[in-house]
């Protein structure tokens, strides 16, 4: 073992993934492979943290395993790191989607000559990754700066690198494919162990030489999420539901566990938020199940919506009535709660724990409409989040 690297803590459990020498020259040699890195010839700008495996692999790792210069910062900051483009030229700049959004918004702010001398088209590779990248960031942030980004996935328990999009050829919305040596399958949500058919989703397993050898002194949960097939191959359940299209791209459905089950029916969150944020209204948005009596579960909205609304029962009919027009009645939100802004941890993952643990709408009407949260008036009122709401965020 070389690092006990702590899990994400987006489902509010932390876990000490055991993670060897191994994993992680085989995942940098996997990545360099993939990206076609060269030799002493490539400069990463690093300004993830290195106390999160993506960083820790993607920079750290992978500059080593090609004996190139790292260029590093304490932090993220836009201003910081448009200047250090443009005065060490990297090659290779991993991100996230908000480090992505950030660069944009400083960029569009300058002078049409200044983004013309960006530097970033002299950057061979964008990676994006730890939160999905939108099909619109992607766009935006070739359009700004003339730079291509990939999106890619992984997870801690996985060194955390398993599929990336091809680097010349990346397919939007997509996860792109599984890395040299890296296995995966798709197997049933209720079983874990029966492959779907082609097209179908399902819970993704992969195998290969980055995969962890357990989580830390949790004997229970490394059974759990590794199990050895009939041919002795170890296989991580990742537990997130994917599709994988007629060309062999996979695409993220959503996570396993924030699924929600309304009357026997699946529904998928990121679904319902990607077309929450699509509205002209909502700058951000995140969906949960809560327990209901009748349905098994209710959907909720979480909304952080620009300008915040004067009146919150009209807008959150507005989006329920939005909703309508484009999911099946079984995915329509039945409760609408706005916030000033959605939990999320350094690195851009949406914290949905904590979003759990905030109490119910206090005040619904007839229909079961949300109208904010409890300490949130309608009618203009000020804007004034619970105890519970500040903590969240």
């Amino acid at each position: 073992t070389a690092v006990l690297q702590p899990t994400g803590g987006t489902t509010g459990v932390l876990k000490l993934v055991q993670l060897s020498h191994r994993n992680f020259i085989a995942n940098a040699a996997q990545i360099c492979a993939w990206t076609n890195g060269r030799l002493g010839q490539e400069r990463f700008l690093a300004v993830l943290p290195m106390f999160h495996v993506y960083g820790l692999t993607v920079d750290l790792m992978a500059a080593t395993y090609l004996a190139s210069p790292l260029i590093l910062t304490t932090r993220f900051d836009p201003v910081e790191a448009i200047e250090l483009v443009r005065r060490y030229q990297p090659t290779m700049f991993p991100m996230v989607p908000a480090i992505a959004e950030a660069l944009c918004d400083k960029l569009e702010k300058e002078p049409a000559e200044n983004r013309a001398t960006s530097g970033f088209d002299g950057i061979r590779l964008c990676i994006s990754g730890a939160a999905p990248l939108s099909v619109a960031t992607a766009e935006r942030f070739t359009r700004v700066t003339g730079s291509r980004i990939v999106e890619g996935y992984g997870l801690s328990e996985a060194s955390p690198v398993t599929h990336v999009n091809l680097p010349m050829a990346p397919r939007p919305g997509s996860i792109g494919l599984p890395l040299p040596d890296t296995r995966c399958r798709v197997v049933d949500l209720l079983t874990g162990i029966v492959d779907v058919p082609a097209g179908e989703c399902g819970e993704m397993l992969v195998s290969g030489p980055q995969v962890m050898s357990g989580y830390f002194s949790n004997p229970e949960q490394s059974r759990a999420a590794l199990t050895t097939d009939s041919e002795g191959r170890v296989w991580l359940h990742t537990g997130d539901v994917v599709r994988v299209d007629d060309e062999g791209f996979f695409h993220v459905q959503d996570r396993k566990k924030d699924m929600i089950i309304r009357s026997g029916l699946k529904v998928y969150p990121a679904k319902v938020e990607r077309l929450l944020k699509s509205h002209q209204r909502v700058s951000d948005a995140a969906i949960i199940g809560r327990p209901d009596p009748v349905h098994t579960e209710q959907v909720v909205a979480y909304v952080v919506a620009t300008p915040p609304p004067e009146n919150r029962q009209a807008l959150a009919d507005e989006l329920r009535a939005f909703c309508r027009q484009h999911l099946a009645p079984y995915e329509v939100p039945a409760k609408v709660e706005f916030l000033e802004q959605l939990p999320r941890s350094a690195l851009g993952k949406l914290l949905k724990n904590q979003l759990r643990k905030m109490p119910p709408l206090e005040s619904l009407d007839a229909n079961g409409n949300g109208n904010g949260h409890p300490l949130a008036n309608d009618g203009g009122a000020k804007d004034v989040k619970s105890p519970q709401a500040k903590e969240a965020v």
